[in-house]
């Protein structure tokens, strides 16, 4: 596997995040954040909108996620993801 490949870590990040395992979600987020500088501009600004969600960094989250909703507008997803940090702040 590729050490730079950071969809594995995203994916635990996002479902320990599902579990309610905040801890464990931190780490794979951070992991994913650290092998994320490679991805193409729309990966790398969903990896930041999980990351920073995730340490509570909730202004840098905000940005990402808007970033992400500019570049695509027909995307569910960041919509979807800045409610739900403005819902769990």
């Amino acid at each position: 596997m590729d050490p730079a490949w950071a969809e594995p870590y995203l994916n635990l990040a996002l479902r320990y995040g599902n579990l309610g395992q905040a801890r464990e979600s931190r780490r794979w987020a951070a992991e994913t954040y650290r092998r994320s500088r490679n991805l193409e501009n729309r990966g790398r600004l969903f990896v930041d909108g999980i990351h920073f969600g995730a340490i509570y960094d909730i202004d840098a989250a905000v940005d990402a996620w808007s970033a992400l909703r500019n570049l695509d507008p027909s995307g569910g997803n960041s919509a979807f993801n800045m409610g739900g940090i403005y819902l769990f702040d």
